[in-house]
């Protein structure tokens, strides 16, 4: 069980999940690369189930960027934005969607 602080939409097929480590705390360590995932609407509050496909990972463009801006926003937030680095994006293709 892990919890995201952001999925980012690609496109209608495709989303981002971040990879993330704070300074000093943690390292990534790389998960069966399928799996599913529970969205929350921030906005709504529905959750969303995504049945989700490993594609690759990126570490630098226009995903990476526009994800970095984002979570930077969020721990920001939080005063927390100096333990925040992200160090990837994960492309995953979504394989089916389901609503709780």
């Amino acid at each position: 069980n892990t919890s995201l602080s952001q999925v980012c939409y690609v496109d209608e097929r495709h989303i981002a999940l971040p990879i993330q480590t704070f300074n000093k705390a943690c390292q990534h360590v790389k998960e069966v690369p399928d799996m599913f995932a529970e969205v929350v609407d921030p906005v709504t509050l529905r959750n969303w189930n995504l049945e989700l496909k490993y594609l690759s990972t990126v570490e630098q463009g226009p995903i990476f960027e526009k994800m970095a801006v984002k979570l930077a926003k969020i721990f920001s937030l939080f005063e927390m934005e100096d333990l925040f680095h992200l160090k990837g994006a994960e492309i995953y293709e979504v394989l089916a969607v389901s609503e709780q």
